[in-house]
């Protein structure tokens, strides 16, 4: 995806040299002619980079810049500023601007300074999604780690029924720390793996139909129908077949974890006009509440409509893969209605 940049100066031939300097090397570039305009923008528009010039009518560059360390703290700032500002501009650089620039300067200055403050822009969000991601797995692991340790105190003091009662809930828990473990590994893999990843032609009704004969079993084991029903022609996507069947996977186990009574009908079809692959996953299942909804792809996030013992990890790890093969997936519910996820990848140009 496109960097996104805004540019603020209230000179046309300014926002006009900028726009196409950072167009033409494939950045969105987005600009407003007044600091006033730039704050309405904030609240709804995030950006990776802003350029903003200091000296402006009204809401001055400073403004602006104090603006977004609120609203947008990982957003990287440059100012913009002429020589006889200089003293303006080390102020905006104690305020948290990352760089200056003077005016006039040269297309490859700008790209330049651009492209540098996008590598702090990345690793500063990389950084703090790996702190958020250590922080949730301490917490995650807290609950498992009690019920280990109270479960067996309580099975030091007892015998008979209660013993087995307690190796029940041991097991139980220890199952549980697998999971988050291994959902863990994969995750962190999936976000934070500098290896770039290997992309091969393949079809996607092939990929599914593997899934939905390996989970036939457990299906009829849960006394549902796990039907599959291909569109009549090739699918073909660019994929890493271990990742795209994992994200199937994922979606198939949920159908029948949640499902107590019904059947899974599991599609594919094509959309021309986007060119896209689809997969949809439809269960007769316990369903998810309106409110569930916008949460739903959260990492750990944990259902409150179903009893479950998941790692609360599968969902955001369909999303991580869908999303890194330029993919969507969106999902449509109701309570005690079942649910349809819908996956659409973009198909091989022929």
């Amino acid at each position: 995806m496109a960097a996104r940049v805004l540019v603020v100066d209230d000179e046309p031939g300014v926002r006009y040299f900028v726009e196409e300097t950072l167009l033409s090397s494939d950045y969105h570039v987005m600009s407003v002619s007044n600091g006033a305009a730039a704050l309405e923008l904030l609240p709804s528009q995030k950006f990776d980079v802003a350029i903003l010039d200091l000296k402006m009518p009204g809401v001055g560059g400073l403004d602006v810049l104090r603006a977004l360390r609120s609203e947008s703290p990982c957003t990287v700032s440059i100012v913009l500023t002429g020589y006889g500002s200089l003293e303006t501009a080390l102020v905006a650089l104690r305020q948290g601007a990352y760089d200056y620039l003077l005016k006039p300067c040269s297309p490859q200055q700008l790209r330049d300074c651009v492209r540098s403050g996008l590598d702090k822009h990345w690793h500063t969000i990389q950084r703090c999604a790996e702190a958020k991601f250590i922080t949730n797995l301490t917490y995650q692991f807290r609950h498992p780690l009690t019920s280990l340790e109270l479960n067996l105190q309580l099975l030091e003091r007892s015998s008979g029924k209660k013993r087995l009662y307690y190796l029940s809930h041991l097991k139980q828990a220890t199952q549980q720390m697998k999971q988050l473990l291994e959902g863990t590994a994969t995750l962190s893999h999936l976000q934070f793996s500098n290896k770039p990843l290997k992309f091969v032609e393949m079809d996607l009704n092939f990929l599914v139909a593997q899934v939905v004969n390996a989970y036939q079993h457990m299906a009829q084991s849960h006394d549902l129908e796990l039907l599959f029903e291909p569109v009549d022609c090739p699918l073909p996507i660019r994929a890493v077949q271990s990742q795209i069947i994992q994200a199937i996977t994922n979606l198939v186990q949920n159908a029948i974890k949640y499902t107590h009574t019904g059947h899974i009908d599991i599609t594919t079809s094509i959309n021309h006009t986007h060119q896209r692959a689809c997969l949809e996953v439809k269960d007769t299942g316990v369903g998810i509440s309106e409110d569930e909804l916008p949460y739903l792809f959260e990492r750990f996030y944990h259902d409150t409509w179903a009893t479950s013992n998941g790692s609360g990890l599968g969902l955001a790890i369909v999303k991580e893969i869908i999303t890194l093969h330029q993919g969507t997936i969106e999902v449509e519910s109701q309570l005690n209605q079942g649910s349809l996820f819908r996956v659409c990848l973009p198909v091989v140009a022929s």
